[in-house]
């Protein structure tokens, strides 16, 4: 179908509403629901482009009308289709539409998609390959379709060698089981289907413990590669509050929520609902609605410090990967690499950055995450449940004979004093009972003469 109009008694010309609606739907426009909020798009060989505005009807239209070589009465025609979509809702044209749900291509358990150009990238255990968008048995956002055109590397030593290849493997400070658990973790933040086996957030941080965190060891610069792979909302980790509308960026097709470089109070609990179940998203001016959890986003974390949480629902929601310090201040991928990474990038250097990633994906797909190894496990999760200065101040004291409860509170407020503000006597005493606990040191409480309460260390000199 190529008009949407008939000319009537003296060529007079007729833009029929009905004709409008057919030619439209002939093109693929269809009325689609999304979280219960319908929306309009054009589908075309289960390709997705959401409209964000109802002009772009018009502007279709018009466009149309101007590739067409010979219109007879072509500026009439063109001034009745603009005269049509002056009044736009009222004229009932968005409504009959035809409604079509939307059934995205997720995959499952044994395969996962990525989207190129060219082609949906088909990724499973063994490998992958290019399927044509018309032979999909689901539907694909436009907003997750890569503007590159993939091509598969047969040579895996190529891949092996690549700029980011190189880059995460030095990140993992040369460590071969540390290196494939980074690219486990990849591939499990890049896969297009969601398990609820898997529903854990990542979280990138530093392998040496410092009061002053300095950062530069590749933990944001690999999340940033992840955004060229997933459609992804980045987050100001050192501003990101939990608030009615912390996740309204969140759209149709976001795989990945990247909250970068997290400051030293970020609260990890705010995103428990988030990491295990659905996702409730409020935008201004619009109704609540939830994304449901084999729609939601993956969520990665990096930070400098570490993360503060304790308990079984703090563990089972996290995986920890800890970057070295082979990169920092004085040693920059730049330096190494000769370029900037990802602006710099030639097309043969993109082709074999997204062939690593999705072998990421298929490494994922054959074995799971491969659980990273923490350095000074114990340390760490002791900093977690109180924070660095009290670690610090432990390490170096000497716990012997015994000691009244006041006064070692009193002794570790001298030294840090900026914990006055908020810090509690029963607080600083429940996290000593870890440490004595976690270090095998004995010891028992006591009320003595006068109604001091005090630790007392057994078998300690």
């Amino acid at each position: 179908m190529e008009t949407f109009w008939i000319y009537g008694d003296n060529d007079k010309v007729i833009v029929r509403k009905q004709l409008v609606v057919k030619f439209l739907e002939s093109r693929g426009f269809r009325n689609i629901q999304v979280n219960k909020e319908w929306l309009i798009a054009c589908i075309v060989d289960n390709r997705v482009r959401l409209i964000e505005n109802p002009i772009e009807l018009r502007r279709y239209l018009i466009e149309h009308i101007h590739s067409l070589e010979e219109v007879k009465k072509k500026d009439y025609v063109l001034e009745k289709t603009i005269d049509l979509f002056r009044e736009i809702k009222r004229q009932g044209l968005i409504d009959a539409l035809k409604t079509e749900e939307l059934n995205l291509q997720l995959g499952n358990e044994h395969v996962s998609y990525k989207f190129f150009r060219n082609g949906a990238l088909k990724i499973t255990s063994s490998g992958y390959y290019l399927e044509r968008y018309e032979d999909l048995d689901g539907q694909v956002l436009e907003s997750e379709i890569i503007d590159f055109d993939f091509k598969e590397v047969k040579q895996t030593d190529d891949i092996r060698k690549s700029d980011f290849s190189t880059f995460a493997y030095r990140c993992m400070n040369m460590n071969n089981e540390n290196y494939f658990s980074l690219r486990s973790l990849l591939g499990f933040l890049s896969s297009s289907f969601k398990s609820i086996k898997d529903n854990k957030s990542v979280i990138f941080c530093d392998e040496n413990l410092s009061e002053i965190a300095e950062g530069g060891t590749g933990k944001s610069l690999t999340a940033k590669a992840l955004s060229y792979f997933n459609n992804t909302v980045v987050e100001d980790g050192k501003n990101f509050k939990q608030s009615n509308f912390t996740f309204q960026q969140i759209e149709p097709g976001v795989r990945l929520l990247a909250i970068d470089d997290t400051g030293k109070q970020f609260n990890f609990e705010s995103l428990f609902s988030s990491i295990t179940g659905e996702f409730q998203i409020e935008k201004k001016y619009q109704a609540k609605f939830s994304l449901p959890f084999k729609d939601s986003p993956r969520i990665l974390i990096t930070t400098n410090y570490t993360i503060f949480g304790r308990g079984f629902s703090f563990e089972r929601r996290i995986v920890e990967i800890e970057f070295s310090d082979y990169y920092g201040r004085n040693r920059k991928p730049a330096d190494e690499f000769g370029k900037d990474f990802f602006d710099e990038w030639d097309e043969h250097e993109w082709n074999l950055f997204y062939n690593f990633m999705a072998g990421c994906v298929s490494s994922y797909i054959r074995d799971g995450i491969l659980e990273p190894k923490i350095s000074d496990r114990e340390t760490k999760k002791l900093i977690k449940e109180t924070n660095y200065e009290f670690v610090e101040f432990v390490s170096d004291y000497d716990f012997k004979d015994w000691k009244i409860k006041s006064e070692l509170f009193e002794e570790y407020l001298s030294e840090y004093p900026t914990y006055r503000k908020w810090l509690k006597l029963r607080t600083f005493n429940g996290w000593l009972k870890k440490h004595f606990e976690e270090s095998g040191i004995n010891y028992k409480e006591l009320k003595q003469n006068g109604g001091n309460r005090s630790w007392f260390f057994l078998d300690r000199e």
